[in-house]
């Protein structure tokens, strides 16, 4: 039904489908007409765009708001991107408190303009190049 909104369609099974959209933020009502969300764009957007291994590092996590911060190498190495604490532990199987300074590997849809339509999935623990330490450098 996003699909078939996004194209402009007219949405069929209002009464299932579309409250599902709609409490997903997906889904929104303009001129009493059911259409796609700027929400739903991105989803989409997101679920057909290719997806490559990448670097990631974790700066920080915020306990407070189970999000933390982390760097994608490949994307833009010096713009932070906040994601779901809880997504980077249950992917990796890591501690939380492991976490800041951690150099793991997920997958990345690179190619989108701003952290908005960035995202990341399959964390995994990632081997470090050989000579690289756990702070990013080289060690000595």
């Amino acid at each position: 039904m996003l699909r078939v909104l996004a194209e402009g369609g007219t949405a069929s099974d209002l009464e299932h489908v579309f409250p599902q959209l709609k409490v997903r933020g997906l889904g929104q009502i303009i001129n009493g007409l059911p259409s796609i969300a700027p929400l739903g764009h991105v989803y989409l957007a997101a679920k057909d765009g290719v997806r490559a291994a990448t670097t990631v590092r974790v700066l920080d996590v915020d306990k407070k708001t189970r999000t933390a911060r982390v760097e994608v190498a490949a994307w833009r190495a010096d713009e932070p991107v906040t994601v779901l604490m809880h997504q980077i532990t249950t992917d990796s199987g890591l501690d939380v408190d492991s976490l800041p300074g951690r150099w793991l590997t997920a997958d990345a849809n690179c190619d989108v303009p701003d952290a908005d339509r960035l995202v990341l999935t399959a964390f995994r623990t990632a081997p470090l190049p050989a000579g690289w330490d756990e702070d990013g450098g080289e060690a000595s």
